[in-house]
Formats: C-alpha cells, structure tokens, sequence
C-alpha cells in the first residue's frame, strides 16, 4: 500500500530483510515485476534498489517474522462515524498463524485511541501468546505526507508506545535503524495513538 511500499523499502535499504505482503495478487504480481503502482517522486527507484539488492521481496503470504509491521488503511465511516478498522483485524488475524514468542508487532496505520490494546491485542493473543510478555506489541504511527515520503519516513520525529516498556523498547531498536528525526517513547499504544 501506500505506506506500506516506502516502509518495506525504507527497512530494505537500510539492510533489513524484509517480505512486502499485500492481499492484491495484482500488486503482488506487478512488484514482483519490478513495476510499481504507486506515483510517488523517487519510489520507483527506491524500491527497485531494494527488489535489487534482494533485501525485500514480496510475496503473496505471511511469513514468520522478528517483525510485523501493519500499515493498511483506516478509512472514516461518515455513516458510522468512526474509522473502519476491518483491515486491522484482517491483518491481526492474518498474522496470528505466523506469530511466534519474542516477535514484535507494530501497528502504524492512523487509528483512534485504544485501537492497539482493545482491537489488535485481542485477535493476536488468540494465537496462545501474550501481548507484553511472550511478545511486543506497539503503535508508531507514519507521519508522512505524499510528494515527500522517503523524506519524510527518515526525517520526522516518530512517537513510539508499546503496550509496556519491553515492548516499546523492541520497537525503538528497529527504527533507530533509519529515522534521523527525535524518537519519542511511551510505555502506553494509547498515548502514541493520541499523539
């Protein structure tokens, strides 16, 4: 997706191995190709240089991970009035088959506050594990605009809150890999969703 794509990338050339997922097949297929469907200034490059060095590949399942990054859409219901959260509980529910003790899982996608503990927590403790103590759950949510993502993804200061310190620390260490802007912590997903 959107953010998704410049994320997978960004952790791919700074030489984490990373496996793009999209539930697409045409995306899939076309990034598999090298072709990429987003218009953002320099994506094309940046990802390709990614597909390239063999860093990032894609693949139309998930695969275990030290890391599970969710960026999907949360688009606003005007009848409901509130955030459609369907994807992040596709994506949680995607993930509990795969999902093995000392992962970590970081929610990135926009939502409102309480999402992480009250939506996302439960669908991944189906999986017999606990978010906190067998593995680390947290919200760091993008702050990009587009026209500037591969900027910005480096660039902006990031809030990190994991639903404890453990976790928020696991997250931290990940970031610290790329981002040049402040990152600010929180041992609350609540707070991090806030900001």
């Amino acid at each position: 997706g959107y953010i998704g794509l410049p994320t997978a990338a960004m952790f791919a050339n700074y030489d984490h191995d990373v496996v793009g997922f999209d539930v697409d097949s045409d995306v899939v297929s076309q990034l598999q190709d090298g072709a990429v469907h987003i218009d953002e200034p320099g994506l094309r490059a940046f990802v390709n240089q990614a597909l390239d060095s063999g860093q990032l590949t894609i693949s139309d399942e998930i695969v275990e991970a030290k890391y599970h990054i969710i960026c999907v859409p949360t688009p606003f219901d005007d009848e409901a009035k509130e955030a459609d959260v369907s994807y992040i509980e596709s994506a949680g529910e995607a993930i509990v088959p795969v999902l093995r003790e000392g992962d970590t899982v970081i929610l990135e996608s926009t939502v409102p506050p309480g999402t992480t503990v009250e939506v996302l927590q439960p669908i991944l403790e189906q999986s017999a594990l606990s978010a906190g103590d067998d593995f680390a759950l947290v919200h760091c949510p993008e702050t990009v605009l587009p026209g500037n993502i591969i900027t910005e993804l480096q660039q902006n200061n990031r809030i990190i809150g994991g639903v404890n310190g453990v976790s928020t620390e696991a997250a931290v260490r990940l970031y610290e890999s790329f981002v040049e802007g402040e990152i600010r912590t929180t041992n609350s997903a609540t707070t991090a969703e806030f900001v």
